[in-house]
């Protein structure tokens, strides 16, 4: 066991006996934590997704149809109408993009401290499943 809050640990650094209900608990915490990473994960990735595939539709727009890409709520003339592509300038809060990719990061570090105590416990987690690319 390392001192201080964290319950990590740490085989062959420290001679500390620890029972095995001690051991089921830190495993079971561990476990959780990991999980839990892993469903942020997934969400954060969902989120990101959706941000992309609202760029890539005003992407196309201005390639292809600049005529009908405009703000919602924003008339637009008939002839044009066919070929919207609307957004609002809520979809694309800087601040939120900005708190997205860092809590995306945060959430790597955090996935790999995680799989670096399970591996040390015994239980090395496969890379795969998790929906991103790393």
């Amino acid at each position: 066991m390392t001192a201080g809050n964290s319950l990590e640990y740490t085989p062959g650094k420290e001679q500390y006996f620890m029972s095995d209900e001690q051991k089921d608990a830190i495993v079971g915490r561990v476990m959780r934590e990991h999980r839990e990473n892993r469903e942020h994960i997934g969400r954060l990735v969902a989120e990101a997704q959706k941000w992309g595939q609202k760029l890539n539709e005003i992407s196309n727009g201005l390639m292809n149809h600049l005529e009908g890409v405009c703000p919602e709520g924003a008339g637009l003339d008939m002839n044009f109408a066919h070929h919207r592509v609307g957004f609002s300038n809520a979809e694309f809060d800087m601040t939120r993009l900005t708190a997205l990719t860092n809590d995306y990061r945060t959430a790597l570090k955090t996935k790999e401290h995680l799989e670096n105590q399970l591996t040390q416990l015994g239980f090395p987690v496969p890379a795969e499943g998790y929906g991103y690319r790393r």
